[in-house]
Formats: C-alpha cells, sequence, structure tokens
C-alpha cells in the first residue's frame, strides 16, 4: 500500500472535510480535505491485494521477534508447491454467521473475498473474473436480465459497475425463492 497525505490540518472549530479513498484497482491511498486541528477521523479502505499484504504484514512480525531475512529476500505471492506440507489450518465461520455482520457493516473487502471464492468453489479458480462468472451464471439463473447489469469487483467498489433500479428490484424478489433466503433476508 502506498499512502499519499494530500490532507491539511486548519484551524480547530474550521470544516472537516477530510477523504480517504484507495485509487481504484491500485494500492494508492490518498487522504485529501481539511481535518480541524484537535478533531480525528477514521476510514476504512480496502486493500487491493490482501495476500500480499497479509504476507508483508507476517514477514514484519517475524522480524520483530528478531528473525532476520537477507537482504535479497522478497515477499511475493505463488503458486503452493504439490511437496509443501500444512502447517496449521483454521476453519473460518459459515457463511450464514458471517452475513449479518458483513451485510450491516458494508464489509468491502469480505465482498471481494466470498467472489473469489465462489469463482474457486464453483470452477477452481478464485480470482474476481471466474467469481463475477458464478455471479452470472446465478442471476441468468434467476431470470435477471444481464444486459442490465455490469459487474467489475465483488465490492460494489468500481464506478464501473452499474444495473437499473429495476434489475435490483428484481433481484430481491426473486431471491425469496432461494434456498439461502432465510439468511439473506
Amino acid at each position: 500500500m502506498k499512502i499519499i497525505n494530500r490532507a491539511k490540518t486548519v484551524a480547530r472549530g474550521g470544516k472537516k472535510t477530510i477523504a480517504v479513498k484507495r485509487r481504484y484497482n491500485s494500492g494508492k491511498i490518498i487522504i485529501s480535505g481539511n481535518l480541524p486541528l484537535g478533531s480525528s477521523a477514521k476510514e476504512w479502505v480496502t486493500y487491493q491485494n490482501p495476500t500480499l499484504n497479509s504476507l508483508h504484514a507476517i514477514k514484519e512480525i517475524l522480524q520483530g521477534a528478531g528473525l532476520k531475512f537477507a537482504s535479497t529476500s522478497g515477499v511475493k505471492a505463488a503458486a503452493v508447491p504439490n511437496s509443501a506440507t500444512i502447517v496449521y489450518t483454521k476453519q473460518s465461520m459459515t457463511l450464514k454467521a458471517l452475513y449479518p455482520t458483513f451485510m450491516k457493516l458494508s464489509n468491502n473487502g469480505i465482498a471481494d473475498i466470498l467472489v473469489k471464492s465462489l469463482g474457486a468453489k464453483v470452477y477452481g479458480k478464485g480470482d474476481t473474473a471466474t467469481g463475477l462468472a458464478v455471479l452470472r451464471d446465478f442471476a441468468q439463473g434467476i431470470g435477471l436480465n444481464l444486459a442490465n447489469w455490469r459487474m467489475e469487483d465483488g465490492s460494489g467498489l468500481s464506478e464501473r459497475n452499474r444495473t437499473t433500479v429495476n434489475e435490483q428490484s428484481l433481484l430481491l424478489y426473486k431471491v425469496q425463492g432461494t434456498p439461502f433466503y432465510a439468511t439473506f433476508y
């Protein structure tokens, strides 16, 4: 992540116009606007690449614990070799348990991960494009007009995501007949 701070501290009592945004499809966080002296602000943003971010965080924790790394070492995500041994597995909570918090807090990071997980589960490839293919298949299966939908990411943060109000209403109507509707509701 690269943080670009364009914000200004203004006099106490001044207008608070602070904004924290991640530039779409990048790892750049841009902070802009004014923050009055003595006040604070908190904003949530998603990571462009949560896996890579986690790997950097793990490396920093290990370094903080005294582990030394060669100056030529780097951090990268790669395919897991067939010879790898699982060291630890943690079962995540069920979607049913996660869903209320996910929806009430509008957690965009979880949304992106869920779309990638759909792609992995249905088509064996856990990326955004494959996950969106699963969503399109579902939408078509319940009778939505895909010509009225444009999906670019799982979170809905892309300015390129588009649909009509009628299609969104139709989606909400159609999911009433699905097995997961009670959880969704």
